[in-house]
């Protein structure tokens, strides 16, 4: 070894020490080296995975989970300092991204986010929670009108932003102190609230939390939950059908029902059918419970062929967003089929808005349906979308007059009224003219005289149960209304 190293041999132990000492400061400086090395690298590995971990990968920002440790800590240590949480929402952004792609969405947020970035005040920071969800962290604010002044700020900005975009913006305000949270995951929660509360004012708004939209939200989760238990165990929900005869207005005799869903809650009691509804819509249910619905208007309809009575076509309303399923028409002539009803004692009701999506698509549906015996009204007819060019092209047997035309015939003005003209198109067409909300005498002799053919409404009859819709049946089948007084 010292031939190698010193060029002779290792012959006096000075020689033999200074060696083994300079092989060991060698040796420490490398190894020193190699820790300082490790310790750098598993710095910058952390920094990375920091990175990774706290902040968006795409546009820089602190994430939800930077968001929910700061404001965790601030929890912890229990200050008495005003704080709130102030979270804006872009509404429909996955339809911007389809519509225009990622990348553009990914551009927009990126603008947004860099104005957000300059609303903030003193002691306050921005987040990015998702995608499309911003958050003000804001410490030691002065009073509540200085949250007020920022929610507009937000809103102003969105506004600007989003105005031109099929894109709304809204905004959520919670203020921690005195709320009583334990965890981030609470204050976001009702921030999320404030927002779907905003979200009813209009496109753009703001709102502040309280614990009143808490209960909302708990009344919506019960309904939501009765919902499903009637899609799982129809046998046993609070869901059920009433039936509004639909009357000929030549003999008063009925010539059909509409099947409406009811709600009966085992918590609230009745439940309006626009609330139910909107949960049912809310929460991704409404295909299969208007499937349920159209099953059980099935056995009704099956019901009355057993009985041998003559009640014509019982009719269900169909949302737009089951008639756009690929499986839409098997799927309403299995449902028909299974209830064991004939074809031709089922109506579909369908509103004008669908043929905003696909005329084409959604026509040939309807005439493959009615190609079953399976008829198809058009509802709400004249305050949507058709034009004379398309309804003469319609898969339908007849429209439904909305009741917004009906109640006009109450005014004193009636140079303005349209009915004679849509019952005068609708018969052009070959269209069976029915009138809804009819409650007056004289809104039915107005209707008879206008050549209209059908009519229900509270005049005639509430929507009755099946027990009762049987026995009017079985007394005949005719109403009769109370007469206008003469003038």
């Amino acid at each position: 070894i010292g031939r190698l190293v010193l060029g002779h041999d290792l012959t006096r132990t000075d020689e033999l020490v200074d060696y083994v000492s300079n092989v060991w400061i060698v040796a420490l400086v490398l190894i020193y080296l190699m820790i300082a090395v490790m310790i750098y690298s598993g710095y910058q590995r952390n920094r990375i995975l920091s990175r990774y971990a706290y902040f968006d990968m795409v546009s820089g920002m602190r994430n939800r989970r930077y968001f929910a440790e700061c404001v965790a800590d601030d929890l912890a240590r229990n200050e008495k300092v005003p704080r709130a949480v102030v979270v804006a929402n872009l509404a429909n952004f996955k339809m911007l991204n389809a519509s225009y792609g990622c990348q553009y969405g990914e551009r927009l947020v990126q603008l947004i986010l860099a104005r957000l970035s300059k609303l903030c005040l003193r002691s306050c920071r921005l987040f990015q929670l998702s995608v499309d969800r911003f958050a003000f962290y804001v410490r030691d604010y002065a009073s509540r009108e200085e949250l007020v002044g920022m929610g507009e700020k937000v809103l102003g900005l969105l506004k600007d932003e989003l105005s031109a975009q099929p894109v709304g913006g809204n905004v959520g305000i919670v203020e921690i102190q005195g709320g009583g949270y334990r965890n981030p995951d609470e204050i976001l929660r009702n921030a999320f609230i404030a927002i779907d509360q905003a979200s009813k004012r209009g496109r753009f708004g703001y709102c502040f939390f309280d614990r009143s939209m808490e209960e909302a939200v708990s009344r919506e989760d019960q309904i939501e939950r009765e919902l499903r238990q009637a899609l799982e165990d129809p046998e046993q929900s609070q869901v059920f059908l009433v039936f509004q005869p639909k009357v000929d207005l030549r003999d008063d005799r009925i010539v059909g029902f509409e099947a409406l869903a009811r709600l009966n809650s085992e918590v609230f009691g009745p439940v309006s059918p626009m609330e139910f509804v909107e949960v049912a819509e809310k929460k991704m249910l409404i295909v299969p419970f208007s499937n349920l619905i159209l099953r059980m208007a099935g056995r009704f309809a099956r019901t009355l062929e057993d009985h041998g009575l003559d009640g014509g076509k019982v009719a269900v309303n169909i949302s737009g967003l089951q008639l756009l399923r690929d499986d839409f028409t098997d799927t309403v002539l299995q449902l028909v089929g299974e209830s064991g009803a004939p074809a031709s004692r089922i109506e579909l009701e369908i509103t004008e808005s669908v043929f905003f999506n696909d005329y084409d698509l959604v026509n040939a549906r309807l005439r493959r349906l009615r190609e079953n015996g399976i008829d198809i009204m058009l509802d709400d007819f004249g305050v949507g979308y058709s034009s004379l060019s398309r309804v003469q092209d319609l898969c339908i047997d007849a429209v439904k007059i909305d009741k917004s035309f009906v109640d006009r015939i109450l005014c004193e003005e009636k140079e303005g009224i349209v009915i004679p003209d849509i019952i005068s198109m609708a018969h052009r067409l070959r269209y069976k003219v029915v009138a809804e909300g009819v409650e007056t005498a004289e809104q039915k002799d107005y209707l008879l005289q206008a050549g209209c053919d059908v009519v229900q409404g509270f005049l005639y009859s509430k929507p009755l149960s099946e027990a009762e819709a049987l026995k009017l049946l079985q007394e005949g089948g005719v109403l009769h209304p109370p007469v206008a007084p003469s003038s």
